[in-house]
């Protein structure tokens, strides 16, 4: 009986240690998660579409892109004033006459004419974007393909070597620019944008294809010897803007570092 008697108060205080175990847990509070980092606003990215294209190819181009960085940025498609001077028998795809809708003919930022080996349209199209980042603007970044990254190219060396003459009028200069299968204009009047001697300093990823048979692969890694300190990113395919999983993942990490944070 005694033995019994003995059990039972045993019993009874485990119960009793483990309610007052059980207040002190409740009343100790867990450790909270840290926070993640709160992003202050949405990069606005610039983007300019490749010669014979336009805003709808474009958007239709990048849109798995547009689409993993919804949360990070906000792209700003601009179009190129000028309907292309296309031979129909190399772009067989274009049948432009008057009755084409704007939304489907084919732009680009200036035209080239074999006769005088001359870019026309280019200026109007350097005036265009830079009224266009004022108005706009700021912007971030920019995101260009082709002869958009050429004409890109030359828009960023344009603001760097205002900035440096003190120009009032100059839109913000932005973060970054991220150039796809991009070249310098091989035009003697537009050498003062690119020489050896004041490298472009915004920083800059340059992508290209190993197997570009439209563009030169030289051609583009000559646009990137311009820049100081670039990026450069390769692949094995053509003159397009490769958007499988793994790029496409590279591209956002490289534009999430210009984003502005808070805890």
């Amino acid at each position: 009986m005694e033995k019994e008697q003995i059990e039972v108060e045993t019993e009874k205080q485990q119960v009793n240690e483990t309610k007052k175990q059980n207040k002190k847990n409740k009343s100790k509070k867990a450790p909270k998660a840290p926070k993640a980092p709160v992003i202050e606003k949405k990069l606005k990215i610039l983007c300019l579409h490749g010669y014979a294209q336009n805003l709808k190819v474009f958007q239709k181009r990048t849109a798995v892109l547009k689409k993993a960085l919804k949360s990070v940025a906000e792209l700003y498609y601009v179009a190129g004033p000028h309907v292309c001077s296309i031979n129909p028998a190399d772009h067989k795809q274009f049948d432009i006459d008057s009755d084409t809708p704007e939304d489907e003919k084919p732009l680009g930022w200036w035209n080239f004419s074999d006769d005088d080996k001359k870019y026309y349209g280019l200026e109007e199209s350097l005036e265009i974007l830079l009224k266009i980042m004022k108005e706009e603007g700021p912007f971030d970044g920019i995101l260009a393909f082709s002869q958009g990254s050429s004409m890109a190219a030359l828009l960023c060396s344009h603001l760097e070597l205002e900035k440096s003459k003190n120009n009032p009028d100059i839109p913000e200069i932005p973060k970054f620019a991220m150039f796809f299968s991009g070249f310098r204009p091989e035009v003697a009047e537009y050498d003062k944008y690119f020489n050896d001697e004041t490298k472009i300093k915004i920083k800059s990823l340059h992508v290209y294809g190993e197997g570009d048979n439209w563009l030169s692969p030289e051609r583009s890694k000559k646009l990137i010897t311009y820049f100081d300190n670039p990026t450069i990113l390769t692949h094995p395919g053509g003159h397009f803007i490769p958007m499988d999983a793994e790029k496409r993942h590279y591209y956002v990490d490289y534009i999430k570092q210009f984003l502005e944070t808070s805890n």
